[in-house]
């Protein structure tokens, strides 16, 4: 069989890019539709591998792709959501009756709920509901597995007096401790990936045993690396982006085994194809996105042979390919990420070096894994500081991320990958970032269509349910917002992206689960430009309220604006039956 994967190899590295943009255009053309999917799981692999090889690949891609439709495994005990329980799975959350433990594979029907923060689409993020449990089943092996991890970090936090929270998610993927507040921090200074154990922190393990085994071979030095990425994926629960890469490690690793020189960024393709094959839905996932489109510029990346230069290029080429994802997703950038991450890598390095020693010896290892935790912390404290002004909200249009993205794939042809990191300063450049209004059922309110966009004015109120928030732009941001962390998170500061605000020079927030590491504002105060919270004083142009049924209908002189009421006034506007709204200035009732 060996014999054989080995001409495999070198006849699909002439097919392999072709291979990859079929396999991502059956994926959009077909799913969910599961039969032409399988069709498709067998078809491309035994096309393009050819002979008996490729046709066993394909039955197996196939079958893989199958099983895997209908089956899941639980790696995590999330929380309680009413009657039922939310579980952490191989295909994200679930939610399903209390009764599983990690390590049960469920098999039956499931069907996917869009996150409400998100639009409806076949490759939208969400999570699963449990509407048919057929069968559940257990591997021992991996049960023990997961339920020792889930008591590694547990230990490990109880040890330090529930101080310890980081080196768990650095090394288990369990970032049940990571605080809302924490994950902002890691969020603003574009160090979010180190959060979720990915690419990198597979590469730091593979470097730190490559270096304790140098004593052997290098053959057999690849021995303990190769059975490493076989146990990492269990001890992190099977996340996806641990499994994407080790996959890829074990690749590159048993082609080394066997002598073979293989070309690695076609492999990076060949096995990006065949996750496209086996779980289509992963072109939705925008882990997958990150972690491609980051291994696709490091792979190309020229060889520099300074381990300080060389680390800022292999950040500055990650943080290049990611760029148009996340711009397109998240809106959100800080370029001194490049340079935290090279100096974090060391800490991380350590991190994972303690905790393997905390397994063995847990007494000895708990203090110099605090240490490193207030260490790690406290680099991410320092750039949230004192790098605020690198942040920046670039939110592009389509035919933009069109244009990055064919520019990207011109620097890897030509070969010039560094070229590409001419995309990190496109969100400094003087662009026109204010949006057009949002919708609304409110038509007397719409701003006038000659009003220029960068000169907008106006009011914008947001229909959420738990939370209250408005926008106002006057000349300057101003900005409320009382609720929940979710949906300031999730709503309001993906709204103000969509906006281009990052900053707000007036306003308040207030998070009642949570605290504010997302919107710089200036000065906080309640000058809203005009708009007041409950109260009418004389030089309210509106009246915003915070709690249904506080408007008694004795005010004609301005527009009173809250989410319910069992009055009906003439000048009052119910989010709850407009949704959102936004009110041009020019439109207030004036005294």
């Amino acid at each position: 069989m060996l014999k054989k994967i080995v001409p495999m190899w070198q006849r699909l590295n002439k097919k392999t890019e072709i291979f990859f943009a079929l396999s991502v255009l059956s994926a959009l053309a077909f799913y969910p539709a599961e039969v032409p999917m399988l069709i498709a799981a067998f078809l491309l692999p035994a096309i393009f591998i050819g002979k008996r090889t490729g046709i066993a690949i394909g039955l197996f891609t196939a079958a893989l792709a199958y099983i895997l439709s209908g089956h899941l495994l639980i790696t995590e005990i999330k929380k309680p959501e009413g009657d039922k329980w939310l579980y952490k799975t191989t295909w994200g959350s679930l939610l399903a009756p209390a009764d599983f433990q990690p390590g049960d594979i469920l098999s039956g029907k499931f069907s996917k709920k869009t996150y409400s923060f998100l639009k409806e689409g076949r490759f939208s993020a969400g999570y699963y509901i449990a509407d048919r449990i057929d069968k559940k089943t257990s591997v021992p092996f991996i049960q023990s597995i997961l339920l020792k991890r889930e008591d590694l970090s547990d230990s490990l936090y109880f040890a330090s007096g529930g101080k310890a929270v980081l080196t768990q998610a650095l090394t288990l993927g369990d970032r049940r401790y990571i605080s809302p507040s924490m994950n902002d921090l890691f969020i603003v200074t574009g160090l979010g990936h180190l959060l979720s154990v990915s690419g990198m922190h597979v590469a730091v393990l593979a470097g730190m045993l490559y270096f304790v085994f140098g004593f052997l071979p290098r053959k057999l030095r690849l021995i303990p690396m190769i059975m490493s990425m076989l146990l990492l994926m269990p001890f992190t629960g099977f996340t996806v982006t641990v499994c994407r890469a080790a996959l890829f490690g074990l690749a590159i690793m048993g082609a080394k085994l066997l002598d073979y020189r293989t070309d690695t960024g076609k492999l990076l393709l060949f096995t990006a194809g065949m996750f496209v094959l086996i779980t289509p839905s992963m072109l939705g996932d925008i882990s997958f996105i990150f972690s491609f489109s980051a291994v696709l510029g490091l792979v190309y990346l020229p060889q520099i042979k300074s381990s300080f230069w060389g680390g800022i290029a292999v950040g500055l080429a990650a943080s290049a390919f990611i760029m148009p994802a996340a711009a397109a997703v998240f809106g959100m950038f800080n370029p001194s990420s490049v340079i935290s991450t090279v100096l974090l890598t060391p800490v991380v390095a350590l991190q994972m070096a303690c905790f393997g020693l905390f397994c063995i010896f847990p007494q000895q290892s708990v203090a110099p894994i605090l240490f490193l935790d207030e260490v790690h912390m406290a680099v991410v404290k320092f750039f949230s500081d004192y790098s605020g002004f690198f942040y920046q909200v670039y939110k592009p249009d389509k035919y933009i991320i069109a244009a990055m993205i064919v520019f990207l794939l011109y620097t890897l042809y030509r070969r010039q990958v560094l070229a590409a990191c001419v995309l990190l300063m496109l969100p400094y450049l003087p662009a026109d970032k204010a949006a057009k209004p949002i919708e609304t059922t409110v038509s007397k309110t719409q701003p006038s269509p000659s009003q220029p966009q960068n000169s907008l004015r106006g009011a914008y109120f947001m229909g959420y349910q738990r939370s209250k928030a408005f926008l106002i732009l006057d000349g300057k941001v101003r900005v409320f917002f009382k609720g929940t962390y979710g949906d300031f998170k999730y709503k309001f500061v993906p709204f103000l992206t969509e906006k281009g605000i990052s900053k707000a020079d007036t306003g308040t927030v207030i998070i009642y689960n949570g605290e504010n590491h997302l919107l710089k504002i200036a000065e906080e105060n309640e000058d809203y430009g005009g708009v007041c919270v409950n109260e009418t004083r004389e030089d309210c142009k509106a009246v915003y309220h915070t709690r249904s049924n506080t408007y008694t209908c004795d005010d004609d002189k301005r527009v009173h604006i809250l989410y319910n009421n069992d009055r009906n006034c003439r000048d009052m506007i119910l989010l709850k039956h407009t949704g959102d709204i936004v009110l041009d200035e020019s439109t207030y009732k004036q005294q």
